[in-house]
């Protein structure tokens, strides 16, 4: 059984290895590995060009529509279900205990 793991963590290395070494090598071959240079005069004439009116302008807006993620929402309404089902969970599993032991439980 150890030989057969060893043999299998070998194989999974040699694997891991060679797609490093492909993905480098296309890396290469297409001139990807290249960095490019940010240029900082772009981002900075892009933010002078927006005025403080425009900003307010764009605040008061998100105040009016108020701010709705559909998904942070339905995230957390999963979050709080999930903490409320494991919370029952143990409180069963608890007061099981505490019956079994012949203890008085108060869940």
């Amino acid at each position: 059984m150890k030989r057969a793991l060893l043999s299998i963590a070998v194989v999974g290395l040699f694997l891991l290895f060679g797609i490093l070494l492909g993905v480098q090598l296309v890396s290469e071959e297409l001139g990807i590995d290249k960095p490019i240079p940010l240029e900082i005069n772009q981002i900075e004439t892009k933010l002078q060009n927006e005025t403080f009116e425009e900003l307010v302008n764009k605040g008061e807006k998100v105040e009016e529509i108020g701010r709705f993620n559909f998904f942070s929402d339905l995230g957390e309404g999963v979050a709080n279900g999930l903490n409320k089902m494991s919370r029952a969970c143990l409180s069963r599993m608890v007061a099981t205990i505490h019956y079994l032991n012949g203890k008085e439980s108060s869940y």
